[in-house]
């Protein structure tokens, strides 16, 4: 019988994360998640009994992921505190590559402080922000290879098993092998795509003008500005999506009077 992966796909955020820990099949032998390879053995201490606050600790003192270790952690931090549960029941494995995932923190890190600095000026930098992004399409582009090996290997030796991922879970399922059955589920649809979102796609095709780019960064800084900055990304997200998307069933406006 070929060996059978369940991917399920979630936006980056906590209350996600939150959703997951029902959805999780005990049937499954092995659950991966999106995080990187160096926290495997932490993340068995954690099963084990270890608290999420000391593992937080050991993360810092080891130097696995940069500062702040807690804003990298935050999206999956609901997964990690229930793990000790979770691991009584399957085989728990981070897949994400190590030094990928560390590039990655860092350019986020860079898109932080460029937005900080464009916040404040006239203009943004058009050019410094396609510089960047083109940057994290190449490093999301080794990630998903590296991604879909990672779980070839370490997937193969299980009947069924479950990938957490980001909206790149489409992607990894293309990736893998025939030899595996795979099943996409979405978490938290639907979903509106944020400008940043809609900025990173339209640079993934490869024809965006600078002035369809500079569009994009304003409104990218006005939502960060309107949504994040006074709500948190959560609530941001949740606003986006109902103001977005008012004219869909989960969003109609009965829900909210």
């Amino acid at each position: 019988m070929n060996p059978e992966i369940d991917i399920i796909v979630k936006p980056s955020l906590r209350t996600s994360s939150e959703k997951i820990i029902g959805m999780l099949d005990r049937s499954c032998e092995a659950v991966f998640l999106p995080l990187p390879k160096s926290l495997d053995e932490l993340v068995v201490e954690l099963v084990l009994g270890l608290g999420y606050e000391d593992f937080v600790k050991e993360v810092r003192q080891r130097g696995i992921l940069p500062e702040p270790v807690e804003g990298w952690l935050k999206a999956n931090k609901p997964i990690l505190e229930n793990i000790k549960r979770i691991g009584k029941k399957m085989v728990t494995y981070c897949y994400k590559d190590s030094k990928i995932f560390y590039e990655e923190c860092n350019t986020s890190l860079e898109l932080s402080l460029l937005s900080l600095r464009d916040s404040l000026r006239n203009k943004p930098d058009v050019g410094k922000w396609l510089e960047i992004l083109s940057n994290e399409r190449r490093l999301k582009q080794e990630a998903l290879q590296r991604d879909a090996e990672i779980l070839s290997d370490e997937a193969c030796v299980y009947s069924r098993s479950t990938c957490i991922a980001g909206f790149e879970g489409r992607h990894i399922m293309k990736m893998l092998p025939p030899k595996f059955k795979t099943n996409l589920r979405y978490v938290d649809l639907p979903y509106h795509f944020t400008p940043l979102d809609i900025l990173r796609r339209e640079i993934s095709r490869g024809d965006i003008s600078e002035e369809r780019a500079e569009e994009l960064i304003r409104a990218h800084l006005r939502y960060l500005r309107e949504y994040v900055i006074p709500y948190g990304l959560d609530t941001a997200q949740e606003l986006w999506n109902r103001e977005n998307l008012y004219w869909h069933p989960a969003f109609s406006r009965d829900r909210y009077t």
